[in-house]
């Protein structure tokens, strides 16, 4: 199983250069993506001019939607201190 990211789907969306690794993992993946993920691609796909194709991928993706809970927060904020933007190479 795969933890989706905004920043992968976003990139197949706007043909970035990564899109075909994103597109690959997705395809040799099942996918999992948190609710407030899943709100976030939505919010960031209407800012990039995207939110119909953004919500056609997520269907056709259809990716297990995992609840946001004050532990899974605390989860993802240990890492993102680890593996965030700026902390990491990966």
């Amino acid at each position: 199983m795969i933890v989706v990211d905004t920043s992968a789907l976003v990139a197949i969306l706007k043909r970035e250069p990564l899109r075909d690794a994103c597109i690959e993992a997705l395809d040799q993946n099942a996918a999992c993506m948190s609710a407030g993920t899943l709100v976030e691609c939505f919010v960031t796909a209407e800012w990039n001019g995207v939110g119909d194709e953004m919500r056609r991928m997520i269907g056709a993706l259809a990716p297990q939607i995992i609840p946001v809970t004050d532990e899974t927060a605390y989860e993802a904020h240990l890492a993102y201190k680890r593996w965030g933007e700026g902390r990491h190479p990966a």
